[in-house]
């Protein structure tokens, strides 16, 4: 993955994560707003680090545009790797279970 490529995902996945912090149903329940400060340092930190970025807004389409890039991704990879003759699907790693006596 280029390193330009790699930030921008990194970048996505920050307002992935901003967002979901954002909108949790917690500001709701102490009856406060989110805090303003932390979306100012927010949107300075994306739009500095990446002039050209568009911020997505909510936790949902910023979810959409990781999914987009992972979907790319694995294209990407399971093309490569075909053409060197591996086979994609024993190459990924088994879901990691959760649940009790788990430690994840």
């Amino acid at each position: 993955m280029q390193s330009t490529n790699l930030t921008s995902y990194l970048l996505f996945g920050f307002q992935r994560y901003y967002y979901y912090k954002k909108e949790d149903p917690i500001w709701a329940q102490i009856n406060r707003t989110f805090p303003y400060g932390t979306t100012l340092m927010f949107e300075d930190i994306i739009l500095n680090l990446d002039v050209d970025m568009k911020l997505y807004g909510s936790y949902e389409k910023a979810s959409e545009k990781i999914a987009k890039m992972e979907k790319v991704l694995k294209e990407k990879l399971q093309k490569e790797m075909k053409s060197k003759g591996v086979d994609f699907s024993q190459v990924l790693l088994p879901n990691i279970p959760e649940g009790p006596g788990t430690f994840v």
